[in-house]
């Protein structure tokens, strides 16, 4: 054997020692490479290298199913977390409910500008001090965010509706007791369409029923479960006319 072959298995050897080094000095330190990973190191530019396997962000994550990942702020029955313990960002004020501190935008109060809601939580030109305290809980805040923002009113409970009416007629809020009004009509044009097609239908089915009770005759048999009768063959068959008038006669 001449010696360059000698010093390739000399070199072979040395580096599978390293790599087995590398290997024990990884799990010691609990950084053991995965199988996936493993499998890079005899090839391109991942040769010789030991890459500790790194799970996913995502993983740290609790996931949830789809029907408890969208949770409506209006109709959630869980309490809610104070907002209070991080600082005001530009415009945001802090409204102190029955409930707890629900920090906002001050633009969400915008469409009620001119109402006693406006003027008892921020004052007036006059020298009107306000205080930013009602007399509500922080999910009807939730509800004038959505209204400021989509101009309409949130899903809610007939209960909480009542007390977003009552809210709103208190405060003078002419713009959510006006789409209270607007859905209210809108559901009775609904309800008077419904009716209206229902006797609709019912006037014309007892026009199909009157039709077909004076045209029966003409395609129906006088006893039904007789001709049944007689297609299956327990009851004797109709004589024809020739039947009938040659009966007897042989």
């Amino acid at each position: 054997m001449d010696e360059e072959m000698k010093r390739k298995i000399l070199s072979l050897a040395y580096s599978s020692a390293e790599e087995e080094e590398e290997e024990e000095e990884a799990e010691q330190d609990g950084d053991k490479a995965s199988p996936q990973r493993r499998n890079y190191q005899g090839r391109g530019w991942m040769a010789g290298k030991v890459v500790p396997f790194q799970p996913s962000k995502r993983d740290d994550k609790p996931r949830r199913k789809g029907s408890e990942a969208a949770v409506d702020p209006v109709n959630t029955t869980e309490p809610l977390g104070d907002d209070s313990d991080r600082p005001l960002r530009e415009g945001e004020v802090d409204i102190l409910c029955e409930d707890g501190t629900k920090r906002v935008q001050r633009s969400i109060f915008s469409p009620h500008e001119r109402s006693p809601l406006h003027k008892h939580l921020f004052g007036t030109d006059e020298g009107l001090r306000g205080s930013l305290t009602l007399p509500c809980q922080r999910w009807l805040i939730d509800a004038l965010d959505f209204f400021a923002y989509y101009k309409n009113l949130p899903k809610m409970s007939d209960e909480r509706q009542d007390e977003l009416l009552a809210f709103a007629d208190y405060f003078c809020l002419d713009s959510i007791v006006n789409e209270f009004e607007r859905k209210r009509e809108q559901r009775e044009r609904a309800k008077a369409i419904s009716e209206r097609h229902k006797s609709q239908r019912r006037e014309y089915h007892q026009k199909l029923s009157r039709k077909y009770e004076k045209h029966s005759k003409q395609f129906l048999h006088e006893d039904v479960f007789a001709e049944i009768g007689r297609m299956r063959g327990v009851l004797p068959q109709k004589m024809t006319i020739h039947q009938y008038v040659f009966r007897g006669k042989s």
